[in-house]
């Protein structure tokens, strides 16, 4: 698993003139990983590292494929499911979300999934990135 990149977003409002106000609220932000498929618990390595660092955070695991290998199944699931015991919200990008993970866990929603890194970007661009009541597909 490699972290590939994180997006932050932070709203401000801008006066008349073009001139800053204020920021309104805490900026929130994405660490977005590319699934690989080398060993599991390397990735869990790669992920507890990134997210120690926020108090929020948020991760997207980013899929290349719609036929993802065993190897990387098995990284996409210890992922998943160290993330669900923290407590941190996953999404995925791309591949198929029929064939990606098994049903969720008890008392899990389904986790969001997007077509695409660049499609998870816009919506989380736009402000309607919302675990939950959201526009994007879940899988189900």
């Amino acid at each position: 698993m490699q972290l590939i990149a994180r997006v932050t977003l932070r709203r401000h409002e801008m006066g008349d003139a073009g001139d800053e106000i204020s920021h309104a609220g805490a900026a929130r932000s994405v660490a977005i990983f590319r699934i690989v498929g080398q060993s599991p618990d390397k990735a869990l390595k790669v992920l507890n590292q990134e997210i120690s660092t926020h108090a929020e955070p948020l991760v997207a695991l980013a899929v290349d494929s719609s036929a993802p290998t065993a190897a990387q199944q098995k990284v996409y699931e210890t992922v998943q499911a160290a993330c669900h015991r923290q407590s941190v919200p996953v999404l995925t990008c791309g591949g198929d979300p029929g064939k990606l993970a098994p049903p969720p866990l008890a008392g899990y929603a389904p986790e969001p999934w997007f077509p695409s890194i660049a499609s998870m970007v816009l919506e989380f661009g736009e402000g309607d990135l919302r675990l939950g009541g959201r526009k994007a597909a879940t899988r189900g």
